[in-house]
Order: structure tokens, then C-alpha cells, then sequence
């Protein structure tokens, strides 16, 4: 299971950045830039409870809950996610 902390480190291994961030919304919004191009956004819990889950991640970042978790260790980099991406055609 995905927590917050998670989160905030494939947020920072995938170069996303936070916007939409309105007070009285639950999340802010992370998203991720291939170039110009938006190629993926996910949220990420405002509250201080960090063991809250972000069990959509795997789905918005395209992944298998296994693979987010790896993401989020360090064993899948930035530029394999990306790969992975390529090859579901998701970006040029």
C-alpha cells in the first residue's frame, strides 16, 4: 500500500510538480512534464495523516501496484518509467 510519504518521493523522482493547490481540496495535484507536454498527474493528500492510502497512483501513473512501489524504493528510475510509457505509446 501506498502512504503519503510515497507519494511525495515519486514525486520528486519523476520531476512532477504541484498544481490546482486550492484550500478545501484533499489533494494537491502533481503532474508530470514530458517537454511542454502533460503526460501524467496524480494526487497526493494534504492531511497529516501519512498513512492514508494513495492507492490511485498505480493507475494514473500507469503502473502495476508492484512497479509503483519499486518506483517509489528506487529500483525503477525516471528514465525507465519513461520508457515504460513510450511503449504504451503514451508519449512520442
Amino acid at each position: 500500500m501506498l502512504d503519503k510519504e510515497d507519494a511525495l518521493k515519486i514525486k520528486k523522482k519523476l520531476k512532477a510538480k504541484i498544481q490546482n493547490t486550492k484550500k478545501g481540496r484533499p489533494h494537491d495535484l502533481a503532474v508530470i512534464y514530458y517537454g511542454d507536454a502533460i503526460i501524467a498527474t496524480f494526487g497526493i493528500r494534504r492531511g497529516s495523516n501519512k498513512s492514508l492510502p494513495h492507492d490511485h497512483i498505480p493507475d494514473d501513473l500507469h503502473l502495476s501496484p508492484n512497479e509503483c512501489t519499486r518506483l517509489a524504493q528506487c529500483s525503477i528510475s525516471r528514465d525507465q518509467w519513461l520508457q515504460k510509457m513510450k511503449g504504451l505509446n503514451l508519449i512520442p
